[in-house]
């Protein structure tokens, strides 16, 4: 005999609503899941930061704060059995529901933390696995434990085929990319274009590199603006660095914006010279508002959006070189970057999320003997 069973309660479990790509794709999945007729949404944070993100109205929210993340406090003993009780007490007032926990650390502690309770749980991994690596002894405990979740969802093909169906063969393996808002057909404009990263100011984005060719374009196209939107633990270094290299009026660090779209336009090129992604947010975001993608080839993600000199291109990891060839490039041959621009946001309607959502809405649809 078959059944088919369906989430109606799905319980989101999170670090946090931060600004980031992760606490994005939750908020969107919250906002598409509250108008579904039959799916109510609820989001569960572990630990204690302010929201950048906001829920809607109707979807119910949890503090449990349960402590910093950080490796050292998770060795105390006595702290991190504290921390598993008041996650324990959760996932039993939510036995119901189906979870859906973002991040390899936080579903470790929820798989943990819920054994024996027989819940229903859908990991999802957000990272590039090798380059965001777990200590040694939390990837002995997720080799085992990924074979008890009910899915895991990765975020590319390559993801999927080279890491996760080799270490966890009988769990079900699902790959949903990012979704992105898809704004209304654009208007490709005549103009000097500018230049606009979008992104976690750390060292793995790799803006060191990129303001190493900002300063050799600088002395070729000297009129051209880098807008660097987001925050992070680099900022102060990066603008040293700016300074130091005499590009104060070419290069400006706008911290984070809630909508980095309104400060770009149609036709502009978005430079993304990041050494690693799990899938990466703010690339599609860009071409879904008609901006030029100039992106490092790296692991995971740029390959499976960005078909090299159809919509964009795609640059060897570290080739500086390259990198200042296609954007000078781009800015002196306005009908190629006019054309790739039309085709990156076409492009983009392919991870729409209101296709996207679909899989998410399905996720715990199943047949069981």
């Amino acid at each position: 005999m078959t059944s088919t069973r369906t989430m109606n309660q799905v319980h989101i479990i999170c670090s946090s609503l931060e600004c980031g790509g992760t606490e994005r794709t939750v908020a969107n999945i919250c906002r598409h899941l509250d108008a579904h007729d039959q799916i109510k949404p609820s989001v569960a944070t572990l630990y204690s930061t302010d929201d950048f993100f906001q829920l809607p109205p109707r979807v119910a929210r949890y503090r449990l704060d349960i402590g910093k993340s950080e490796e050292n406090s998770t060795l105390r003993i006595g702290s991190f059995f504290s921390r598993l009780k008041i996650l324990r007490n959760h996932l039993q007032r939510h036995r119901r529901d189906f979870f859906l926990v973002f991040g390899d650390h936080n579903a470790l502690l929820v798989l943990i933390a819920g054994a024996g309770l027989n819940l229903r749980i859908a990991v999802a991994e957000r990272q590039n696995p090798y380059s965001a690596a777990l200590p040694w002894y939390w990837r002995m405990v997720r080799l085992f434990a990924y074979h008890l979740v009910d899915s895991l969802v990765v975020q590319t093909q390559a993801i999927a085929t080279q890491w996760a169906a080799p270490r966890w063969p009988w769990t079900k393996i699902v790959v949903i990319p990012n979704a992105v808002e898809v704004p209304p057909p654009l208007t490709f404009e005549s103009r000097r274009p500018n230049m606009v990263f979008v992104g976690r100011l750390n060292k793995l984005k790799g803006l060191y590199d990129l303001i190493k060719v900002l300063s050799n374009l600088n002395s070729i196209s000297p009129k051209i603006t880098c807008l660097v939107i987001g925050d992070g633990p680099e900022k102060a270094n990066l603008q040293s660095m700016i300074e130091g290299l005499g590009l104060t009026n070419s290069v400006e660090l706008l911290g984070s914006l809630t909508n980095p779209w309104e400060v770009a336009n149609p036709g502009d090129i978005f430079v993304f010279p990041s050494y690693t992604e799990g899938f990466p947010n703010s690339l599609l975001e860009a071409m879904a508002h008609g901006l030029v993608p100039v992106s490092y080839d790296c692991p995971y993600g740029p390959k499976e959006i960005i078909s090299n000199g159809v919509n964009g291109f795609l640059i060897p990891v570290g080739d500086h070189q390259s990198f200042l060839n296609r954007i000078t490039t781009l800015i002196s041959d306005e009908d190629l970057r006019l054309r790739l621009a039309s085709a990156a946001h076409k492009r983009a309607k392919d991870f729409s999320i209101e296709t996207l959502f679909r899989m998410w809405a399905n996720l715990d649809t199943q047949t069981t003997d």
